[in-house]
């Protein structure tokens, strides 16, 4: 099979959640053996791309679209006399639309709800059966940032609700457009089904190469004596990861506190705002490290990874990285919603709501031991590829 993978950006080195689903997608196809291509057009320059084009050895031709950066004043005024909302003209900017010139393909892969002004065009028939992979339901995404301004006369306010109703109206249009839409998260899907029905819905999951992470795991070096150290991983510019940290410093931290913590948690990420860095200081036990250039290192050193989901529709990806590289989760219910069902049942997820019921988790010695009790847990099913994609053998493309 031909597949033909769009992506605004190129997803090597995997520097975010998103990066991940991409380029383990692109991963996956190649190793299945069917003829990958990947296009792209935002950052990367040819020499980048030159050098190692994926960083692993497999075969993957990639695209090039032209691309000419749009100073972010001019294009939320362009959207606001176009049909389009802002973030589409950043991620799918209709000018940078050069498919006219590519071959056919069995199957087209368009990352994000974006993509909707690249389908307003006549359907291109190189393509034989099209996709849209959903990250996030954006809209929901805008909503937030509209309510992140208190004065209701603010114009980035008014511009983030426009953004919102445009996303949402052009995320029902997609149905519509494509052969079928692509789900990260299955609340995100539910929720969009219920709305819209579930017809060409389908849960395609994030995957991981079991063997590559296998290969990372075997450089880490843990002291099974150093105290536990619970990691929180996420971008601190972020609105929704900001407001997990809030969580943890305000509902967690003080009862550990008070029952006077021993460990550590550690809390990566670039940028954390200053009313984060504040909360903190009255727990001796919480450090920011901000932005960590290895990352293996923190994988090594914690004994948990702490995520509460508290706001946003996407799906936490360092979550399921850390169950497929056998660290154990401390959650809650929300962010269970938005995983694999066939992940909800793992002795490495620990999923409580209430901050009393985290506390207790920390505070529990044998729960320090967790992470070695669990090294010889089998790799979980759901997020292989051989399995998320097993529905290809089937599909008609």
């Amino acid at each position: 099979m031909k597949v033909r993978i769009y992506s605004p950006f190129f997803p090597y080195p995997v520097t975010e959640g998103a990066f991940q689903v991409i380029y383990d997608q692109v991963r996956f196809f190649a190793h299945r053996g069917d003829e990958v291509e990947l296009v792209i057009w935002k950052n990367q320059s040819e020499k980048e791309l030159d050098a190692n084009p994926l960083g692993l050895n497999f075969p993957v031709q990639i695209h090039r679209f032209s691309h000419s950066h749009q100073n972010v004043y001019l294009r939320v005024l362009h959207s606001l006399w176009s049909h389009f909302a802002s973030p589409e003209l950043y991620y799918y900017p209709p000018d940078c639309d050069e498919r006219a010139g590519l071959g056919e393909v069995d199957l087209a892969i368009y990352h994000y709800s974006f993509s909707y002004p690249w389908f307003k065009k006549v359907r291109l028939p190189a393509e034989k059966k099209r996709v849209v992979h959903f990250h996030n339901l954006e809209h929901e995404l805008s909503e937030l940032r509209s309510r992140s301004f208190q004065n209701k006369w603010d114009p980035r306010k008014w511009i983030h609700q426009r953004n919102a109703r445009r996303l949402n109206q052009h995320e029902r249009e997609l149905r519509l457009l494509v052969d079928e839409l692509w789900f990260v998260s299955p609340a995100d899907l539910e929720q969009y089904g219920s709305s819209h029905g579930k017809a060409l819905l389908r849960l395609v999951g994030p995957t991981f190469d079991q063997d590559l992470l296998e290969f990372r795991a075997r450089s880490f070096k843990r002291d099974k004596k150093a105290p536990p150290i619970f990691g929180f991983l996420g971008n601190l510019e972020f609105g929704p990861n900001q407001d997990s940290v809030r969580w943890i410093l305000e509902q967690v931290a003080p009862l550990l506190q008070k029952r006077s913590f021993t460990g550590k948690i550690l809390i990566v990420g670039k940028n954390p705002p200053q009313v984060l860095r504040d909360l903190a200081v009255s727990f001796a036990f919480v450090e920011f490290t901000g932005f960590l250039e290895d990352i293996e290192d923190f994988w090594a050193k914690i004994s948990f990874l702490l995520i509460p989901h508290i706001t946003g529709s996407g799906i936490r990806i360092k979550l399921l990285e850390a169950l497929a590289f056998k660290i154990p989760v401390l959650t809650n219910s929300a962010a269970v919603q938005r995983m694999h069902p066939g992940l909800s049942q793992l002795p490495l997820l620990f999923s409580f709501d209430q901050p009393s019921e985290w506390a207790d988790l920390l505070l529990t010695e044998t729960a320090f031991q967790t992470r070695m009790l669990y090294q010889k847990t089998v790799f979980p099913e759901v997020l292989d590829g051989k399995s998320i994609y097993q529905f290809l053998e089937s599909m008609d493309c």
